[in-house]
């Protein structure tokens, strides 16, 4: 449940002023459809996720936040906090 959503290109905003000396690590543009489909030509990774491309989903968490009724912090706020606690369990480096 979050304040509200957030694209990727915003939670790498939040994590890249977070943690500036990885910020080189985050994105900071979107590719588009096309050379994602092009690099999985060349990476069969990629390419098995390149079905997702079109699919753009959207998740609600107000019927969380009415049953909580309780504030949310800020979406960037809990991005940070779970990165760092990410970093803090040794699952992420």
């Amino acid at each position: 449940i979050s304040e509200r959503e957030m694209s990727v290109l915003e939670i790498a905003a939040a994590l890249r002023a977070a943690f500036p000396r990885e910020a080189r690590r985050a994105p900071r543009v979107e590719l588009p459809n096309w050379v994602v489909r092009l690099l999985g030509l060349f990476d069969p990774q990629i390419a098995s996720n390149s079905a997702e491309l079109a699919n753009i989903r959207r998740v609600d968490g107000s019927s969380g936040r009415q049953l909580l009724a309780h504030p949310m912090i800020p979406a960037p706020d809990a991005t940070v906090a779970t990165a760092h606690s990410l970093i803090d369990q040794h699952l992420v480096a």
